[in-house]
């Protein structure tokens, strides 16, 4: 993958409204030619088998993503604090 290479990201949360999301996103990466990454925030204090249970739920979403769309997202996953997940989304997402 390209350093500092732009990419959608769209936060996730295994309801409608992220499936809607990921959705605009489709049609949006493949306008402007954009990978999408799947952004899952874990509870702090979260127990090893929950992360793993999380990350299997979004492995399937990636693949059901893929057989329908073509499009495969990258999975990222942050703890919180929510504050700290801003600050670090926007070093990553620099304006131009």
């Amino acid at each position: 993958m390209e350093e500092n290479k732009k990419f959608i990201a769209v936060t996730w949360d295994f309801t409608v409204v992220s499936e809607n999301a990921l959705e605009h996103a489709i049609r949006i990466s493949r306008t402007i030619d954009q990978d999408i990454h799947l952004l899952h925030v874990i509870k702090k204090g979260a127990s090893v088998s929950e992360k793993e249970e999380k990350r299997k739920k979004l492995e399937v979403t990636c693949e059901e993503t893929y057989k329908r769309f073509n499009i495969k997202p990258l999975i990222v996953f942050w703890k919180d604090p929510y504050l700290q997940i801003l600050r670090n989304t926007l070093q990553i997402i620099k304006p131009v």
